[in-house]
């Protein structure tokens, strides 16, 4: 894939005066974030339950629908513990990020996404073990109720993910123009 390889990408998005600070991909590995801490014991939960359904469903000879009505309920279940890390790394093959002294450029599959240095909202840099990051600007998902912390499904903020050179992105960040 040159368009991804070379970084074209993002030449169309250039203004005048506008250059290129800095331009990466993520990197593999790392595909368990924080918020599987719960989401990997209820997959496992739900993929197991679904299938003990199914099986039993179809071992005792109940109507059709039973076993049809159980498909999507494995289908998702399997999802959940295997197809999500499948996807994110599939994803993630097809990233790359360009930050200029004006904004952030991502591309991901065939969307472009750009965040505007003026609008940048705060930053938030998890480090992981091998020394790779994700930068998170903007709303996690996580909102508080009360004195509760919650989680509302939403993910509206915008993620250089699983990126070496920290200190470089740090300082193209800083060099931004905002």
């Amino acid at each position: 894939m040159e368009y991804m390889d070379d970084f074209s990408f993002a030449r169309p998005y250039l203004t005048a005066g506008e250059s290129i600070l800095w331009r990466g991909k993520p990197g593999t590995g790392n595909l368990v974030t924080a918020q599987d801490v719960l989401m990997i014991p209820f997959s496992i939960l739900w993929c197991g339950f679904a299938i003990f359904w199914l099986v039993t469903v179809v071992t005792s000879g109940a109507p059709a629908f039973f076993a049809l009505f159980g498909v999507p309920f494995v289908a998702v279940g399997l999802y959940m513990v295997f197809g999500r890390f499948l996807w994110t790394a599939y994803i993630r093959k097809r990233t790359a990020y360009v930050i200029t002294n004006k904004k952030i450029i991502r591309a991901r599959g065939n969307r472009i996404d750009m965040l505007e240095g003026k609008n940048m909202p705060a930053a938030q840099t998890t480090v992981f073990r091998d020394g790779r990051a994700t930068i998170f600007f903007g709303h996690t998902g996580w909102q508080r109720m009360g004195g509760t912390y919650y989680y509302n499904g939403s993910n509206r903020g915008f993620a250089l993910e699983n990126v070496s050179d920290v200190a470089r992105i740090q300082q193209a960040l800083s060099a931004m123009e905002r």
